[in-house]
């Protein structure tokens, strides 16, 4: 099945519109895109009201903060260098689009990772950016 017939079939268990960009692309990044995460996680919702739903969200981003924190800066500098995206990504535990990405390109990486550090544990990416 493919990906948009998916969307239209969980936006309507879930009572969220298809069109909802964000949720999706949160839903994706926090259920790996593995269609067993997504029918679990909206087998969990189903019947909630979106703020309930996006509570939930929060949760499992929290509990994946927890779970793929780095254990200091150097393993972010380095991953930062070998894969921006993938670096930034594990650190906020959000998706990241191009444009939020290329905010970075006159950044010091190693800042960054420091003002992320003086932030709650759960601070997304523009939170810190509005810090630099």
């Amino acid at each position: 099945m493919t990906n948009a017939i998916k969307v239209n079939e969980y936006a309507e268990r879930l009572n969220i519109s298809a069109k909802a960009t964000g949720f999706w692309e949160m839903f994706h990044y926090l259920t790996d895109r593995e269609e067993a995460k997504q029918e679990s996680f909206v087998q969990t919702c189903e019947g909630m009201s979106r703020r309930n739903i996006g509570l939930y969200s929060l949760k499992m981003r929290k509990e994946r903060l927890k779970a793929n924190k780095f254990n200091s800066m150097d393993e972010f500098i380095n991953m930062y260098h070998q894969d921006q995206k993938a670096a930034l990504e594990k650190l906020f535990q959000e998706p990241l689009n191009q444009a939020k990405i290329t905010m970075m390109n006159d950044k010091d990486p190693a800042q960054l990772y420091s003002i992320h550090s003086k932030q709650s544990s759960d601070a997304w990416f523009m939170e810190c950016m509005i810090a630099f």
